[in-house]
């Protein structure tokens, strides 16, 4: 039953999406379809319309895992633990296919998520939370990529990965940072004040690095990071109420259609129309982005919404059917 309402929420509007990219490539093979149609991507083909697919594969893997993992919080942490550990070493053996490390690697961060679904305790004043530099500090970790840079100080190979890697696990730490803060559940004074050391000493050693050696400016990536890294430590001190995030739920409402239809439009969008006027592009990414809210709203609230009555409706018909019959 658990699969079954997860395959309904997804499944139907990644099919309409990915009939959209199937259109929308220059040259599609049956490799590209069968990856698209059963969720295979980092296996086989993935279409050039639609990269951020890839992610799709591994949601479906940890929805059906999510079935066998054990509730209790010490055995899931042992298992992060555990997942991490395997993550690192597949990472060191290049034989073995990248994306079996980005499963456990990303599952280290899935059980997280669990982990933390099981604290229960929530603050009962709405404190004021320093939201802006949560959201500043999340865009400097992922410019400035610090698993990556430890791992290439302490020595260690580290080629790019366009899926999820050990590298990541260097995000958790602000991930449940923002979590918690953002979900206002308690945490142990300690463990609070390690999170924000740890979300602002990181990067300001990797950028001071950096700096001091002369190589700050030789990736554009970095000098965002940087500037990143300055609002976040302005915006520490500019607290907000957390019901300011209640204003934010029409884009949590359209989220997953927007996340997996913004690119085949845009990579439409670039194919039709190309040009090298500031004015006209700015058009095009405005045009880009409506279009992409509005199919995306479409899709959520309209579609997703019909299909899900019609599905549940026949749910509930053939088990009063079924009821009936056992009856007579």
């Amino acid at each position: 039953e658990y699969l079954k309402k997860r395959l309904i929420r997804i499944y139907p509007i990644y099919f309409l999406i990915v009939l959209l990219s199937f259109l929308a490539e220059n040259v599609l093979t049956i490799n590209q379809v069968i990856t698209a149609l059963f969720f295979l991507h980092g296996w086989g083909d993935q279409l050039q319309s639609n990269v951020v697919l890839w992610s799709i594969n591994f949601e479906i893997l940890f929805y059906i895992l999510f079935l066998f993992i054990p509730h209790q919080k010490k055995k899931i942490i042992t298992l992060i633990v555990i997942f991490t550990i395997i993550a690192y070493i597949i990472d060191r053996v290049p034989s073995v296919p990248q994306i079996i490390g980005g499963y456990f690697a990303g599952f280290a961060f899935w059980l997280t998520g669990l982990l933390i679904s099981k604290t229960s305790n929530r603050n009962v004043a709405r404190e004021q939370r320093p939201l802006i530099f949560l959201l500043f500090t999340a865009l400097t970790f992922q410019h400035l990529g610090p698993g990556s840079v430890l791992l290439n100080t302490l020595g260690f190979k580290n080629d790019y990965r366009e899926i999820v890697s050990i590298v990541d696990i260097a995000y958790l730490p602000v991930c449940v940072l923002i979590l918690m803060e953002c979900g206002n559940l308690q945490l142990a004074k300690r463990f609070r004040t390690a999170l924000y050391l740890y979300s602002i000493l990181v990067p300001m050693a990797i950028l001071l690095g950096l700096i001091l050696t002369n190589r700050f400016f030789e990736n554009i990536r970095w000098i965002f990071s940087g500037a990143f890294f300055l609002c976040s430590i302005v915006m520490y001190f500019y607290k907000l109420q957390l019901n300011v995030l209640e204003k934010l739920s029409f884009w949590g409402n359209i989220s997953f259609a927007l996340y997996i239809i913004h690119y085949p439009i845009g990579f439409v969008l670039k194919k039709l129309y190309i040009s090298n006027s500031l004015v006209n592009n700015l058009i095009l990414l405005i045009a880009w982005g409506l279009a992409s809210i509005f199919l995306s709203w479409i899709l959520e609230l309209k579609f997703q919404k019909t299909i899900k009555a019609i599905l549940v409706s026949k749910d509930v018909s053939t088990v009063h059917s079924s009821d009936e019959f056992e009856d007579q």
